[in-house]
């Protein structure tokens, strides 16, 4: 049996990695098309992020080229930054359907963010512990307590995450989810198991970003927030990120913002199949 030896293996690898890297640059002006006005002039800084995330993250040079260009290109579409630096959103390797493809996961931050983009409100999300003080209600007057446990032992497991608007006007809405909820949302995600998953390295704050995805639907809608919705409903679904889907999905949404839709479902129908699997 024929084998490379690891020297050759390495240039390999490395060829490919300068291969792809060259094509990041010949994305420059789209990604810089693609941000939002006020951070087009970090064209520049998010090339070198994604650059960074490539040699961080080799097997990403084995991923189905469009795939990973889509997930840039999306990223650039919301102004986030790939990385754990932010923790706004990560571009991961993950097998669909037998081929490697590039998937753009929305981190917590990166939630957040959109949503206080709107001007309208202010979002809060915290995970709980099994240690903790908790206790919520819903009716008339919804109320939440939530007490942090500060001790020297350790606080437990994590038992649920629970995510706050906070409107201009004083009003406030939440959701609350509990660890089976949390882990019904990290088993639909196709990378969910993948060591290079925030979710492996970062569960507490995927926690708190699955309740903040469904406090989206009680929140401001913005082209953004429901290209979020549309990309997470997608990912489940097992569709591909490839440049020409997210270039047409985004196409979708400037058409008609109202409604966006997969497979002829509303984006709160899909959602409503989610939250009951």
């Amino acid at each position: 049996m024929s084998y490379k030896p690891a020297s050759q293996a390495q240039d390999v690898k490395k060829k490919a990695s300068e291969e792809i890297i060259t094509v990041i640059r010949s994305l420059e002006s789209q990604v810089k098309a693609a941000l939002p006005d006020f951070l087009k002039k970090n064209t520049e800084r998010i090339i070198r992020i994604v650059m960074t995330e490539v040699r961080k993250n080799p097997e990403l040079v084995n991923c189905n080229r469009e795939t990973f260009y889509g997930c840039v290109v999306q990223a650039a579409q919301l102004g986030l930054e790939p990385g754990s630096a932010l923790g706004q959103c990560w571009i991961l390797p993950y097998r669909n359907k037998g081929n490697l493809e590039a998937q753009l996961i929305i981190g917590y931050q990166g939630m957040v963010e959109l949503a206080e983009r709107t001007g309208m409100v202010t979002v809060e999300a915290n995970v709980v512990y099994e240690k903790h003080r908790f206790r919520f209600s819903h009716g008339i007057n919804d109320t939440l307590e939530h007490e942090p446990y500060f001790g020297l032992e350790d606080r437990g497991e994590v038992i649920g995450a629970y995510a706050i608007a906070k409107y201009a006007d004083g009003r406030y809405k939440f959701r609350v989810l509990g660890r089976s909820d949390i882990e019904k949302a990290r088993s639909s995600s196709k990378a969910g198991e993948s060591k290079y998953s925030p979710w492996a390295t970062h569960y507490a704050e995927m926690a708190q970003k699955t309740a903040v995805r469904r406090l989206f639907k009680m929140l401001p809608k913005s082209p953004e927030i429901l290209r979020v919705q549309q990309m997470e409903t997608q990912l489940e679904l097992g569709e591909s990120q490839r440049m020409d889907l997210v270039l047409k999905s985004k196409d979708a949404i400037d058409m008609e913002i109202g409604e966006p839709q997969v497979d002829g479902l509303t984006l709160e129908q899909q959602e409503a199949l989610t939250d009951q699997k």
